[in-house]
């Protein structure tokens, strides 16, 4: 009797434990499908900027004419930051889509643009500083190359206001982080003016670096911090509250524009004083690249020293020392460089560095990836 008692609570035992053990099944089974539900509310990442946002190189360029998908372009810094912002907006069952406006050879004028933003801007006696506008995205509306996302002819900043309104519709997919870097164009296009005699002459400079240095701190750098910061005001009159990233200029010609690093650091140096003193409003940060694109050295090193160390950064961060566009530069031509010309006997043979291509290399575009998204947490 005691035998098939205990036989019986056995069996009991054992289907009790069958009971939980279903239980549990059921219930990790449950956390299992839960997790493979697909994320159900949409969000969007905003990305606008010029070449380096776009993720161009001068090599992916040649290598793609005429044809120039914007695929060729994939990778970036856009692309990088995106994929970690998507990560982190599916924790909590988002959906995250970036959106890169960008467009190469852009100005800061031109990510305005020349339409009812420019108007309005140009309309607003509180405005200063801003005259006109300036047709936007020539890439794609002069020369017809496509881009990452297509937008018609409108502004970057004019494509960005209308994806924050669709964001606000029923069902739509807010804007969750905006960032964006402009200004280095502006500065290419000063530096080819104050390299033109004519220029010079019509303006009393006695050289380029006259020209240079005193445009660059009585109109170009204004200028640059001026229409950033009405891009800021702008994206916060549509109702965009969330973090706004910028990032900050890298100066790869250090060794072919002489006295451009001291003026580069101060236009960084500008803008992080114009972002802390809080002249763009809350919830704005700079991420600057300067001291890794560009390291200075230390005090007890030699200047050799000091200009190996910069050498080595500009060489990893970017493009200047690829000998595929060093052979583009020495031809001449913008074609696959096919003379097998020897970039380093013609630079041994007249002490000057080649110019190759001021873009981000991978590491670059890395390197930028990580500075924006720890601009984007100091924003949040």
């Amino acid at each position: 009797m005691s035998a098939k008692n205990g036989l019986t609570r056995s069996f009991k035992l054992i289907g009790c434990l069958a009971v939980v053990a279903l239980a549990f099944s059921a219930l990790f089974a449950s956390v299992a499908s839960a997790k493979k539900v697909p994320p159900t509310n949409k969000t969007t990442y905003i990305a606008m900027g010029d070449s380096v946002s776009y993720g161009y190189s001068q090599e992916k360029f040649v290598l793609n004419f005429p044809a120039e998908p914007a695929s060729a372009f994939d990778g970036g810094l856009v692309d990088l930051l995106g994929e970690k912002l998507a990560k982190k907006e599916a924790k909590e069952n988002n959906l995250l889509e970036t959106k890169n406006l960008s467009c190469p050879g852009e100005r800061s004028v031109g990510l305005i643009g020349n339409g009812p933003v420019a108007e309005s801007l140009i309309a607003n006696a509180e405005v200063t500083h801003f005259a006109a506008g300036e047709a936007p995205c020539a890439w794609h509306n002069e020369t017809g190359f496509p881009r990452h996302v297509e937008y018609g002819t409108v502004s970057q900043l004019e494509a960005a206001l209308g994806l924050i309104a669709a964001g606000k519709e029923e069902g739509g997919a807010p804007v969750k982080d905006i960032t964006f870097q402009i200004g280095s164009n502006d500065e290419l296009k000063k530096l080819g003016e104050c390299a033109s005699p004519a220029y010079l002459s019509a303006h009393g400079f006695s050289s380029f670096i006259e020209c240079v240095q005193v445009e660059a701190a009585k109109t170009l750098f204004p200028s640059i911090i001026n229409n950033i910061g009405l891009v800021v005001g702008v994206l916060r009159n549509a109702g965009y509250t969330g973090p706004i990233a910028i990032l900050g200029f890298y100066n790869p010609q250090s060794f072919l524009v002489a006295g451009s690093d001291p003026l580069q650091k101060s236009l960084n140096e500008a803008m992080e004083a114009t972002i802390g003193a809080g002249k763009f409003g809350p919830h704005v940060a700079y991420g600057n690249p300067f001291k890794k694109t560009n390291p200075q050295g230390k005090k007890t090193e030699t200047p050799e020293q000091k200009q190996a160390l910069e050498k080595a950064a500009i060489c990893k961060y970017t493009e200047e020392c690829n000998i595929f566009d060093k052979k583009i530069t020495l031809e001449g031509v913008v074609k696959h460089p096919v003379t097998g010309l020897e970039v380093e006997e013609e630079e041994a043979k007249t002490g000057k560095m080649i110019s190759g291509d001021i873009h981000p290399t991978h590491e670059g575009h890395v390197l930028f990836e990580k500075t924006l998204y720890s601009a984007l947490k100091k924003a949040a």
